[in-house]
């Protein structure tokens, strides 16, 4: 038995993604922007463009490679302003990655999926779930005690999760209400 000891990691608990209310993407050049290209499939224009205008497949893409390949941090969680806008892609990314890269840099890093609650008073709330939690842990049950039959979106867990704890439909954006 060998013993490892204790392993430290870098952690970042509030990452953004492009639908941070705040975001204002970030631009790449030389070598950083032609191996993401060949990483994601993605060229130049969409790389280095409005992030906002990307899928959010087309963005998981990128924000996955770039926290693999360009970031000295192993664990963040994803916690945008009351939103779980585009963190199912991004999670599926990384997963696909770590199925075709089996003990490679992508199986030393995680992403956990999360959420900001954010309040026009300045507080906020960094919430982070569990990635693995299945369907059957995700509300099970509708408010009419009907049982949902399909998978829920980590944008519908959350979105569901923000209406339990009585956070409005209309949700803060840059601290003020939309």
């Amino acid at each position: 038995m060998t013993n490892k000891g204790s392993i430290w990691r870098k952690w970042d608990l509030q990452v953004g993604t492009k639908d941070y209310t705040r975001y204002t993407g970030v631009q790449f050049s030389g070598e950083k922007l032609s191996n993401l290209c060949d990483l994601t499939s993605l060229n130049e224009q969409q790389i280095n463009g409005n992030h906002k205008d990307l899928s959010n497949d087309d963005y998981a893409k990128l924000f996955v490679e770039h926290f693999i390949h360009y970031n000295d941090t192993d664990v963040i969680s994803l916690a945008n302003h009351n939103t779980g806008e585009g963190i199912e892609e991004i999670l599926s990314h990384l997963k696909l990655r770590k199925a075709e890269n089996q003990d490679s840099i992508y199986t030393d890093k995680f992403i956990f999926p999360g959420i900001e609650i954010g309040g026009n008073d300045r507080c906020h709330i960094i919430i982070v779930f569990n990635p693995e939690t299945n369907n059957n842990r995700k509300f099970e049950f509708q408010e009419d005690g009907r049982t949902i039959k399909r998978e829920l979106s980590w944008k519908e867990y959350i979105d569901r999760f923000l209406d339990a704890i009585n956070i409005p439909s209309t949700r803060f954006n840059n601290g003020q209400l939309e």
